[in-house]
Parts: C-alpha cells; sequence; structure tokens
C-alpha cells in the first residue's frame, strides 16, 4: 500500500467555530473565524453565500481564534437576529422580548467591557455565566454538541479526500504520481461548506439536543414548576442579590414576590465558588455528576474509532 502525497500539509489551516443551541433543540447559526489580517482570508464562494442566508457570520483574527472583537460581531450578526427572527416567528414583540444567553466564564464575555457593551447596545439579551470549571458538564455545546458536529465535518471530508482519489485512479494516474491538495487555498472555501451541511444535519436532531440541555439538568427551563424550585433553592440558600436565607414560614411569600422581579434585577449575590460548593454538598448533585461521567466514558469509547484523522487538522469548537 502506497502513501498517497499531500501538498500544503504543513499550512495553517485552523478556523474556529462558535456553535449554540436552544434549550427547545434548535441550533443557533454558527459563527466561522479564519485566520489572517484583512477581510481577503474570508471565503466569498457559492458555500459562504449559503452560510450567510442561513444566518451564519464568516469573519477572521490574526490567529483564528474568538477575541473581543468577533464575540461583539457574533452577537451583532447572529445572535440578535436570531433573537427577533424568533420573536417574529413566535408572534413575540422583538422590541421588549428578553432572551438568556447562558455563557462560559471565559475572560472575554466576563470583561466588564463586554459586559458593558451588552447592557448598553443588548440590553434585552441577559447574560448568564456557567460556574468556572464546570463546562464539561454544564455546558451544552460541550456535553452534547461538538463531537457530533465534529464527526459530521470529519465525514465529509473523507468523502472529499476519497473522491479526489478516485478521480485520479479513474484518470490512469500512477498509484505513486496520486497527489491530494491539502493547501490552505484549496480547502478553506470547501470548509464552510463542509461544516455547513454538519450543521445541517445535525440541526434535525433536536431530541438528542435536548437531551443534551436535560443531561446539564436544564431540560426543563421552562417548566414554571421547575422555575419556582429553582427560585426557592436560590432564596433560601441566599444566592440572589437584596435577598436573605429564608426560614421555612417566609417562603412562599419571598417566593412569589421574587417572581414578580424583572430578571435584570435578580442578580446573583454570590461569588462562582459559593454557588458551586453549595451545589457540590448536594450528594444526589454528586451521584448524577458521577453517573454523567460514565455516560461520557461509554460515549467517547464508542467515537474513538471514528477520530482517526491524520490528513487535516481539527477545528475549534466553542
Amino acid at each position: 500500500m502506497k502513501e498517497v502525497k499531500c501538498l500544503g500539509k504543513d499550512d495553517k489551516r485552523q478556523i474556529t467555530t462558535v456553535v449554540r443551541s436552544t434549550a427547545s433543540g434548535e441550533l443557533v447559526p454558527l459563527q466561522l473565524v479564519f485566520q489572517g489580517k484583512t477581510e481577503a482570508v474570508v471565503p466569498k464562494d457559492e458555500d459562504a453565500k449559503r452560510a450567510i442566508a442561513a444566518g451564519s457570520h464568516l469573519t477572521m483574527s490574526e490567529n483564528h481564534w474568538s477575541n473581543f472583537v468577533t464575540m461583539k460581531s457574533f452577537v451583532e450578526k447572529v445572535l440578535d437576529p436570531w433573537r427577533v427572527k424568533k420573536c417574529e416567528e413566535l408572534g413575540l414583540a422583538p422590541d421588549s422580548q428578553k432572551m438568556v444567553w447562558l455563557i462560559d466564564c471565559w475572560k472575554v464575555h466576563i470583561s466588564a467591557g463586554f459586559r458593558e457593551w451588552m447592557l448598553d447596545l443588548f440590553p434585552l439579551i441577559k447574560t448568564m455565566f456557567i460556574p468556572a470549571n464546570c463546562t464539561s458538564k454544564l455546558q451544552v455545546a460541550d456535553v452534547v454538541l461538538q463531537r457530533p458536529l465534529k464527526h459530521r465535518f470529519r465525514q465529509q471530508f473523507n468523502t472529499w479526500q476519497a473522491q479526489q482519489v478516485a478521480l485520479q485512479v479513474l484518470g490512469k494516474v500512477e498509484p505513486n504520481d496520486i497527489k491530494l491538495d491539502l493547501g490552505v487555498k484549496e480547502l478553506r472555501g470547501k470548509v464552510v461548506g463542509w461544516l455547513m451541511t454538519a450543521w445541517e444535519e445535525l440541526a434535525v436532531e433536536e431530541q438528542m439536543i435536548r437531551r443534551g440541555w436535560e443531561k446539564c439538568r436544564l431540560g426543563k427551563i421552562h417548566d414554571s414548576t421547575f422555575q419556582s424550585h429553582a427560585i426557592s433553592e436560590c432564596l433560601t440558600k441566599g444566592l440572589l442579590a437584596n435577598f436573605e436565607p429564608l426560614e421555612d414560614c417566609e417562603e412562599e411569600a419571598a417566593i412569589q414576590a421574587a417572581c414578580d422581579v424583572q430578571i435584570d434585577e435578580l442578580l446573583l449575590a454570590a461569588s462562582v465558588a459559593q454557588v458551586v460548593s453549595t451545589c457540590l454538598e448536594d450528594q444526589e448533585t454528586l451521584a448524577i455528576f458521577d453517573r454523567l461521567d460514565m455516560e461520557d466514558a461509554e460515549q467517547a469509547k464508542e467515537l474513538d474509532n471514528l477520530d482517526e484523522f491524520d490528513n487535516i487538522e481539527d477545528i475549534e469548537f466553542e
């Protein structure tokens, strides 16, 4: 068996893909961050137009990583337009309907500049933070989205790679002369098409996405009983600003008062460390985390054979 020669194998061709979902099982459009100093590195072919038409945003940074600028463009170009579109679909008022954006404690997210910018320009989008070092258990993208999206992307690449070899074989190219061009110019545009196909295939898996939210213990966040219980727990443990820990006899009246307060007034008074510490005192929570660890290990074992992918570098996901 001869090894196929690969051109451009040493080229840097990583991009960052920002993937989000909703508790109802819907995927939010993607943001793709390419590496470069000018907009010239951003694809503008038919696949790029297809991505933009679907609500996705293509941009760039010097090192292909998300940063303060790309995150602001994600809110402007993807998140808020999606919020407005969803309001129109549901018959809600886009100029007054609020949404909660659950994000991790990345340095840009928690920076004063970003939080103030969100408050000034997008006051209807309320940011809430997943406790630091808990994303593997409590961030849906980590728990359920990244592996299947990556797997579908790799399938697209493997299919293309096999087709390129087959075409050369049919063209009577000698085995020793078969080559694959994996350079940046060849793959940059194709990556957009492969990711969009992967995103479209994953988007129909609404039940799987909802299970991911359930696995993060957020599957019932729209249920009024769950909401009342959550507020009760926060009030009892003194985790909401301007509320002291409650005695049992005070709980019902205080819950009703809290339910009447606007969401932007319910600010966490406790530190992340205090919240995590409180949660981990609950033995039921610990048991659930142990079970999730076992499930993660089983899923990883099933997908390990899909991770042999030597001819192209992995995409980074957020």
